[in-house]
């Protein structure tokens, strides 16, 4: 975690730096970057390759557990909508159906056994056995969480339909106001530049910070308990005594007569 903090501060203090001695300050990184961005999909797009399915793929193997912050891929499918090489509704779309498929891959992935992820997501084991059905919601709206969900909602065997339901809902709800930021973005992109050209190296010095610690929140958050709400959640995982036997399946009322 301090190496963490020693490359954001030195990425900090070099934006800062360039800020401070004028460079970019004409707006020509963000707009290279921009331009960049906007030249390789509009290529893919020539080939065939529409930017709705890039975010149904990307979102997929975001929520099939490969670590693709949504963060990114959202707000990036806005920016482009906005310059003409997307739809905006469509690409929320397609991210919350990418989050249901990759989803969905997580959950029988899950059923497969509980023993490996009562070791390694026990928090996340503890919270789904307690909400239940509701959790497929509920996970999908929390960072660090909603990647790991599916292989724990999997292994408790909730109803499949309602989990598709509810995953579909949550993730939806979520991919509208991050593509909305990329949307706004795109659109404001030139007015946006010229205001804050003087600060270019120091707000992408932020942001990158922002995504390092993002970046790293969702890896390590696999370990975390803040989740489990109380303090008898805090035991160690591994060791047997824990209220809840380990490895097994919690059924579920079905809603089949």
């Amino acid at each position: 975690m301090r190496s963490l903090y020693a490359i954001a501060v030195l990425i900090l203090i070099i934006g800062a730096t360039m800020t401070f001695l004028g460079i970019g300050t004409s707006g020509t990184i963000l707009n290279t970057l921009s331009n960049g961005v906007i030249n390789i999909f509009h290529a893919l797009e020539s080939r065939g390759v529409p930017v709705e399915i890039i975010v149904l793929l990307l979102m997929t193997l975001e929520s099939a557990g490969i670590l693709i912050p949504s963060e990114i891929v959202m707000p990036l499918g806005g920016f482009l909508a906005a310059s003409g090489l997307g739809n905006f509704r469509l690409v929320v779309l397609a991210g919350a159906l990418g989050n249901v498929v990759g989803s969905l891959i997580a959950y029988y992935i899950g059923t497969t056994g509980t023993r490996i992820l009562d070791a390694r997501f026990g928090y996340v084991m503890r919270y789904v056995r307690r909400k239940g059905t509701i959790a497929s919601f509920l996970t999908r709206l929390m960072p660090g969480v909603r990647t790991y969900a599916p292989f724990a909602l999997g292994a408790a065997r909730v109803n499949k339909r309602i989990f598709i339901l509810y995953t579909f809902l949550g993730s939806f709800l979520r991919c509208i106001p991050r593509t909305r930021i990329g949307y706004v973005f795109g659109v404001h992109r030139h007015e946006i530049v010229e205001k804050f050209h003087a600060y270019t190296p120091l707000l992408l010095a932020i942001l990158t910070d922002l995504l390092l610690i993002a970046l790293f929140y969702e890896k390590t958050s696999s370990g975390g308990q803040w989740i489990s709400g109380g303090d008898g959640d805090s035991d160690d995982e591994g060791e047997p005594g824990n209220d809840e036997p380990k490895g097994e399946e919690i059924e579920y009322p079905s809603d089949e007569v």
